[in-house]
C-alpha cells in the first residue's frame, strides 16, 4: 500500500505540488491499528520506517512531514513515547477536541519542536483569542468536517478580524 500511494505522490512531485503529509495521526492514541503502541514495533518506529521508505527508498521531496499526536490522557500517551526527532519531522501537530487547549500540552509541543512550527492539526472548536494570546505558535488549526457549526458567527468574525489572522475572508 505504501509504494502504490507513493506512485501517486511521485507524480505530485514531478508537478511541483506539496503535500501537507499527516500519516498515522493520534498515534498516541490506541483507537486506530497504528496508534498506541510503544517498546520495539512501535508507533514511532512505523512512522520511521514509512519516511525512510518515501525519503530514501522513493525519493520523495514534495511531502511536508507533519508528525501528529492527540492529547496525552494517559502517562503512556506522553509525547515523547512516539517521538523520533527533528530529523523525521517538518511540523509538529496537536488535535484538540472539547476545547481542550491545556497549556501543558503546547509547552511540551514547544520544548519537543526546537524551532520547527507547531500546528493544530484538527480542532473541533478553534481556539479562542484568549487562548492564542497565551498559546501564540500555533500556526494553523483545521476544524474537523462538520464541527464549523459549533462555532458562531460572532466567534467567527472575531478570529478572521483578529489582526494576527489570515484568511481567505
Amino acid at each position: 500500500q505504501v509504494d502504490s500511494i507513493a506512485v501517486y505522490l511521485k507524480k505530485l512531485q514531478e508537478a511541483n505540488v506539496p503535500v501537507l503529509w499527516r500519516p498515522y495521526h493520534e498515534m498516541n492514541g490506541d483507537w486506530f491499528w497504528w496508534g498506541g503502541r510503544i517498546g520495539e514495533n512501535s508507533t514511532a518506529d512505523l512512522y520511521r520506517q514509512l519516511y525512510d521508505r518515501m525519503v530514501n527508498y522513493h525519493k520523495l521531496n514534495n511531502l511536508v512531514w507533519i508528525w501528529s499526536v492527540d492529547r496525552p490522557s494517559t502517562p503512556i500517551r506522553k509525547f515523547s513515547n512516539f517521538y523520533r526527532g527533528n530529523n523525521y519531522l517538518d511540523i509538529l501537530a496537536l488535535d484538540v477536541y472539547g476545547s481542550d487547549f491545556n497549556q501543558a500540552y503546547y509547552d511540551s509541543l514547544m520544548v519537543l519542536s526546537k524551532g520547527k512550527p507547531i500546528v493544530l492539526g484538527e480542532v473541533g472548536n478553534p481556539p479562542t483569542l484568549d487562548i492564542l494570546d497565551n498559546q501564540p505558535n500555533w500556526g494553523y488549526w483545521v476544524i474537523w468536517a462538520g464541527m464549523v457549526r459549533n462555532l458562531t458567527k460572532k466567534q467567527h468574525q472575531e478570529l478572521v478580524n483578529d489582526p494576527r489572522m489570515l484568511s481567505q475572508e
